[in-house]
Formats: structure tokens, sequence, C-alpha cells
């Protein structure tokens, strides 16, 4: 079950069908939006990106948003001490 708010809602689903027959559904490739931000974040040490997130929309689960902006696939990629990251505004609801 995807949620409404989650960053794969709206991707569509797709079915294979394995060597013994048997269908496994699976999501298609989620393509990242263009995703303007608003703020300008500096990475300090020992921050986690879910927390960055709550700073910024009370909602945690929203780091996606953070990744998106800043085109990372993995939310580790941005917690480089020092780094400067964008952080869109939330539009999720």
């Amino acid at each position: 079950m995807i949620f409404k708010t989650s960053r794969y809602a709206g991707v569509g689903i797709y079915t294979v069908i394995d060597a013994q027959g048997r269908a496994h559904r699976a999501l298609k490739i989620r393509l990242i939006p263009p995703t303007p931000a608003v703020f300008r974040h500096t990475v300090q040490e020992g921050e986690r990106l879910d927390l960055i997130a709550f700073n910024y929309y009370e909602k945690a689960d929203r780091f996606w948003r953070v990744c998106d902006a800043n085109n990372a696939v993995q939310p580790d990629e941005l917690l480089q001490p020092g780094r400067k990251i964008r952080v869109p505004p939330d539009q999720t609801g």
C-alpha cells in the first residue's frame, strides 16, 4: 500500500512473471520531478535528514522532499558536515 503523501504516490505498477509462472507486482521507475528550493541548510556534524525535515516541515517522513531538491537517491549522500543543501517547500499536504 502506498500512502497519498508517499513519493511513490502516482507511480504506476507493472506485473512480471517469473520462470515458475508466478506473478510479481513492482513499481515503475519514479522520475524525480523539478523540486525548487526556497531554503538553504548547512549540514552540521551528526545531523540526520529526517530531523532536518522535521525542523522545516514538522514531519520527519518528508525527508524525501529534500532528497528530490538535491537530486539525491540516498539520504546519506547529503549529510557531509558543511554541505549546503536545498530545502523545498512542503507541497505534499
